[in-house]
């Protein structure tokens, strides 16, 4: 848990992480030709593929876990109506959120994935489920 102190408030993280079987995040693929053998071999990249996460297979699952913790039914209810900052990392098996306690922490690009953005997906997917 990283503290740090922000205008004489003391700010936290918490990190959760909510297994999910069967989880994959975003990768690339990278298909090499050996260009020059030996001590120091030299590659050269011949194809080179982006494969996103499988997020939305498994949005069955991610709901499951929403409906099982109240906590987290609630977290994502404050993150939408602007009360936290939360975001969220897909990892091999889990959902990894880390959540700031307190108020006026940024994450940034790099912190990972707003929690909106899962909210919004879980919505839309419960949608299309009941209009059927």
């Amino acid at each position: 848990m990283a503290n740090e102190r922000i205008r004489g408030e003391i700010m936290s993280l918490v990190q959760t992480i909510i297994p999910i079987a069967g989880l994959r995040p975003e990768y690339t693929r990278r298909r090499l030709d050996l260009v020059r053998g030996g001590a120091q071999p030299e590659f050269v990249i011949r194809e080179e593929t982006h494969v996103g996460d499988n997020l939305g297979e498994k949005l069955v699952e991610v709901e499951q876990v929403v409906a099982e913790k109240p906590w987290l039914r609630k977290l994502l209810e404050d993150v939408v109506n602007g009360e936290r900052s939360a975001v969220f990392i897909v990892t091999l098996g889990a959902l990894v959120i880390t959540t700031a306690v307190g108020a006026g922490y940024e994450f940034g690009v790099r912190g990972g994935r707003d929690l909106k953005e899962l909210h919004y997906r879980l919505k839309e997917f419960t949608d299309k489920r009941r209009a059927r």
